[in-house]
């Protein structure tokens, strides 16, 4: 096939391959870059290089689901992997764990462990497994701490919650790392608790996409790493409404959408995606959504 324009010059080789390749290609986690996304990863690159201080910086990255929030956590871990350094020991500047279902510091102290690979025993006192991950964390050189789906802390006591929250803040406050929560709105409430805490976080959002020029730039880029020949002109105004109408804005209901019309052409001989296959992917997705039942 001749030189497709339309997609990113590291696609190229995609297109010429097996149905199966190309559609298991197409269902790979990809982050896309975008104007927000990328400023949220330079704001966090940067909290890497902050100076240890008695106060250190804390980040909330606030979004609805399928808002993009893990995609992006996992594309700032990638860029910051375990290494040798010049006396041969292990580093590892940034570590990430789900936050437990409820504020569980013996669970949250064991993910923290199991996050750095450390032999450890789950159901061990509270006090010996926080020991523990404190002195591999300093040993490993952590120095920002993500966790995700925040939100959970709601699930506890407002005692169990004060305690969880006071065991993060000797964290930082004791190893002079950032702390990065990520989840929905109840971030904010599950912060509240502790008020001077509170008050170390400054919010990174994700608002839902608006109907504009920047929507139509993410479905261009979108279309970029689909290993299709043909354009499928995802940006055009026909496709865009349709789209953004069915997605509601939200980045993962786009990647959604686009996947599956994208895997309906390629099981159908054809190299892009025409508004009928993308209105019968909407329309399959919308039959097959447990949240429409």
């Amino acid at each position: 096939m001749s030189l497709n324009h339309h997609l990113s010059p590291a696609i190229l080789d995609y297109v010429d391959r097996a149905k199966v390749e190309r559609i298991t290609f197409i269902r790979r986690d990809h982050f896309l870059s975008y104007d927000m996304g990328d400023a949220h990863l330079r704001e966090l690159e940067d909290l890497i290089n902050h100076p240890k201080t008695n106060r250190m910086p804390c980040r909330a990255l606030i979004g609805d689901s399928q808002s993009g929030k893990t995609t992006l956590l996992k594309e700032f871990i990638i860029r910051h992997p375990i290494y040798m350094d010049s006396a041969n020991k292990e580093i590892c500047h940034v570590i990430s764990v789900e936050m437990p279902p409820e504020p569980d510091e013996g669970r949250f102290w064991s993910a923290v462990l199991q996050s750095m690979l450390i032999v450890h025993n789950p159901a061990g006192i509270v006090e010996k497994l926080e020991a523990q991950a404190m002195s591999e964390l300093f040993d490993l050189g952590v120095k920002m701490i993500i966790v995700d789906e925040f939100h959970n802390m709601l699930h506890g006591t407002a005692r169990l919650q004060r305690q969880f929250l006071a065991a993060l803040k000797s964290m930082v406050n004791r190893l002079g790392v950032v702390l990065v929560v990520a989840g929905t709105s109840d971030v904010a409430r599950a912060l509240a608790s502790d008020s001077q805490f509170l008050t170390r976080f400054e919010q990174m959002a994700l608002p839902r996409w608006k109907l504009n020029q920047q929507f139509r730039n993410l479905l261009a880029t979108f279309e970029s790493i689909l290993p299709l020949a043909e354009p499928s002109d995802l940006a055009s105004r026909e496709k865009t409404i349709a789209i953004f109408n069915a997605s509601g804005g939200a980045i993962g209901g786009v990647k959604k959408i686009i996947t599956q019309a994208a895997v309906n052409a390629i099981e159908s001989n054809l190299e892009s995606i025409s508004y009928t296959i993308l209105t019968d992917a909407i329309q399959s997705l919308n039959e097959r959504s447990m949240s429409k039942a």
